[in-house]
């Protein structure tokens, strides 16, 4: 087995779960992957789009979702199930996606918590 690395904790894992291997292997699941660059892409565009900040885990769902999309009919619905939320992931998601705003806006209200006591 080779070792691997995920921007979602979640998912940096070896192997597979034998349930998820066996729904594969009789066809009613399909297996996909997706790169933490594509990750990262598919996050910002379901920010800025839906408001919301999937747990990188989800996110990996949506990046096969954008993809699709496109090839299929416009009354199509594509349903994708969050496994949690990002604020979980909010310091991960702000180094990954380099956004200096962003970085600086976590960095200030850190240390106003910090000043009020409300983190330790």
């Amino acid at each position: 087995m080779q070792p691997t690395h995920s921007v979602a904790a979640g998912l940096d894992y070896i192997g597979v779960g034998p349930i998820l291997a066996y729904l594969h292997q009789i066809g009613r699941i399909r297996v996909e992957a997706a790169t933490d660059a594509e990750v990262l892409q598919g996050l910002r565009l379901v920010m800025r789009r839906e408001g919301i900040i999937p747990a990188l885990e989800s996110a990996h769902a949506f990046v096969t979702a954008l993809q699709e999309a496109p090839r299929l009919p416009t009354d199509a619905t594509i349903l994708i199930n969050q496994s949690g939320r990002g604020d979980k992931d909010i310091f991960t998601i702000a180094e990954a996606l380099g956004d200096a705003r962003w970085r600086a806006f976590l960095g200030a209200k850190v240390a106003a918590w910090e000043r009020e006591g409300q983190w330790s």
